[in-house]
């Protein structure tokens, strides 16, 4: 598997879904559902050195 350092090198641009923010936005665990909030996204693309590059979107 390519790394997301290697994937963002080879575009201008990548959108992360940013559908759940905080734990409590559906009827059910979160922790039974196999995502990441945006927060966390975000943490992880700040160590990024292609941060610039990613745009979270939402689609309602």
């Amino acid at each position: 598997m390519k790394s997301l350092t290697f994937i963002l090198a080879t575009v201008d641009y990548a959108f992360a879904d940013a559908t759940f923010f905080e734990d409590g936005e559906i009827p059910r665990p979160m922790s039974q559902v196999p995502y990441h909030f945006i927060e966390e996204s975000v943490t992880r693309f700040k160590s990024l050195a292609t941060e610039e590059k990613i745009r979270s979107i939402l689609f309602i």
